[in-house]
């Protein structure tokens, strides 16, 4: 899929979002997530759509674990479901239960096992920002780690 297709995919699903027809916009993204193993950057703008908050809660929780499935040995894919994580749950509802699952257990081990070779790079931000969403979602069983991540983001980025 060429990236100019993607990209009138991509157009055409926010059109649908803001007609309100999420319907639509969810059909047209089902396209890309069922074209991403053959193409990067398929899943890339399938992100993009759910870091915009393009889709809700369940839909975002689908699109991510359907990509983290096919492109869990891609750093840089892992890194930007991170940052997408808050849109898999409700990051303030800290009464909720736990989210568990292969979304929440494989992203969040991903990063963590990156953390520490991001550190002083210029990935830092990213992959410790997607792992203190993460751990958060996560609920009480990550607290030391989300907690330890924050304080990392205040060094990292003090404005």
């Amino acid at each position: 899929m060429s990236i100019e297709s993607i990209s009138k995919i991509e157009v055409r699903a926010r059109e649908l979002i803001q007609a309100n027809d999420s319907e639509g916009a969810w059909r047209e993204l089902q396209g890309l997530l069922d074209h991403q193993l053959d193409d990067r950057n398929a899943a890339l703008a399938v992100l993009r759509m759910v870091e915009d908050n393009a889709v809700g809660i369940d839909r975002a929780t689908e699109a991510l674990l359907r990509i983290l499935e096919l492109h869990d040995g891609d750093i840089e894919v892992v890194r930007q479901i991170g940052d997408c994580m808050q849109r898999a749950g409700d990051i303030d509802d800290l009464n909720a239960p736990p989210r568990s699952g292969e979304l929440f257990s494989g992203v969040f081990q991903r990063l963590a096992a990156c953390a520490g070779a991001a550190r002083g790079t210029d990935l830092e931000v990213i992959v410790v920002s997607g792992l203190a969403n993460t751990a958060r979602l996560m609920g009480r069983q990550q607290d030391a780690v989300a907690e330890q991540s924050y304080k990392r983001l205040v060094e990292l980025l003090p404005d």
